[in-house]
């Protein structure tokens, strides 16, 4: 079960007024849109260890796809 669309601005609203103020927010998704508009930093997990950390401001969305999709 998902979250709708609505409730799923808010809680990005949220996190990111969190953020703004130095709280550390962690976001687990596999939806690139996701990590492309909302994360300042990037971390590509598999098989329980750390693949990949970037910037998404230094990496196209298509190409960050591909990487969580790997």
């Amino acid at each position: 079960m998902g979250v709708d669309v609505g409730a799923k601005a808010g809680i990005f609203r949220i996190a990111r007024d969190l953020a703004d103020q130095g709280m550390a927010i962690l976001l687990i998704t596999d939806e690139a849109s996701e990590v492309h508009t909302h994360a300042d930093r990037v971390l590509i997990l598999r098989d329980g260890s750390i693949r990949e950390e970037l910037s998404p401001h230094d990496i196209e969305e298509e190409a960050l796809e591909g990487l969580i999709n790997a």
